[in-house]
C-alpha cells in the first residue's frame, strides 16, 4: 500500500474526533496587526522542539520541565547567557537523551540572536501575505514547505532537521495556542512511521533526515488530509494524541 492510501486508512476512523475538535476550536480572525512570532517566540519554539528529538515525551516530562525555573529562564530567552555546564546539568536532571549534544546545540543557538530575529520577521511576513489573506490551500501548502526549508537553512548545525522545523511551525508552547498558525505541514516522527506501517505503507527505509525524502512522504499524507477535508496539523493531533479519541464537546 502506498503512503496516500495508508494515510487515508489511518485517518478515516478519526474523522469524527478531528472534526469535533475543529468545531470546538474554530480558526481565529486574522489579527489587524501582525506582531507575532517575534524573536523570543521563535526561540521558545526552538527550545521546546529541539529537546523532543530522539526523546520519549510524556505529560510528566513536560510538567517537570515547566516546574523547573532554570528551564523556564532558558526557554524564555531573556537574561544572561547560560553556560554549557548549566544547560547540560538541566538536561541531565530531566533525563534528556543525548543531553551533551543537545546542550551544545542550544548553547550555540543562544549566540544566534540575529538569525532568530530574522526568522521572526520572515514568519510574520509569510503569515501576513498568505495566511492572513486566506490564500488558496495549495498556495499555503507550498509556502509552508518553503518556510520549513528556510528554518533549516537559517539554523544549520543546531539540531533542526525536517521534523523539528515543522514542529517549530505548528507548535507554540509559549502561548499554549489551540489554534496554531501553520496548518499544512506535519512533524513526522516514530508514531507517524509506526502508524503508517501498521496501515500498510512501506517506509521503513525512508531517510526522514533528508528534506526531499521527507517532503515526498509528507506530500502524500497532506494530499490524503485535503481529500478528507481536514488540516494536516489536526491529522497530526489525532496521530500524536493531543486530539483525543471520542472527544466530548462542551
Amino acid at each position: 500500500m502506498d503512503v496516500y492510501a495508508a494515510a487515508r486508512a489511518l485517518l478515516e476512523p478519526r474523522l469524527g474526533d478531528i472534526r469535533a475538535y475543529e468545531r470546538a476550536h474554530p480558526a481565529p480572525v486574522p489579527p489587524t496587526k501582525r506582531t507575532m512570532p517575534d524573536v523570543y517566540d521563535v526561540w521558545t519554539r526552538y527550545c521546546h522542539s529541539v529537546i523532543t528529538r530522539m526523546q520519549k515525551i510524556t505529560d510528566e516530562f513536560w510538567q517537570a520541565l515547566t516546574d523547573d525555573p532554570d528551564w523556564m529562564r532558558l526557554a524564555g530567552g531573556r537574561g544572561r547567557a547560560p553556560t554549557l555546564v548549566s544547560i547540560t546539568n538541566l538536561f541531565e536532571r530531566h533525563k534528556v537523551r543525548f543531553r551533551n549534544l543537545k546542550a551544545e546545540e542550544v548553547r550555540a543557538a543562544w549566540d544566534r540572536a540575529t538569525e532568530f530575529e530574522e526568522l521572526g520577521e520572515y514568519l510574520r511576513s509569510i503569515l501576513l501575505w498568505y495566511h492572513d489573506r486566506q490564500r488558496p490551500l495549495h498556495e499555503l501548502r507550498g509556502v509552508e514547505v518553503q518556510v520549513a526549508a528556510r528554518i533549516q537553512e537559517v539554523l544549520p548545525r543546531l539540531g533542526v532537521g525536517p521534523k523539528i522545523a515543522r514542529l517549530m511551525m505548528i507548535w507554540n508552547p509559549a502561548r499554549d495556542d489551540e489554534h496554531g498558525e501553520f496548518f499544512n505541514v506535519i512533524p513526522i516522527d516514530s508514531r507517524w512511521k509506526g502508524k503508517l506501517q501498521e496501515a500498510g505503507a512501506d517506509i521503513q527505509s525512508c531517510n526522514l533526515s533528508s528534506e526531499q525524502a521527507y517532503c515526498s512522504i509528507e506530500e502524500d499524507i497532506c494530499r490524503a488530509c485535503f481529500d478528507l477535508g481536514i488540516s494536516p496539523r489536526h491529522a497530526d493531533g489525532a496521530v500524536f494524541g493531543w486530539i483525543p479519541s471520542r472527544l466530548v464537546e462542551d
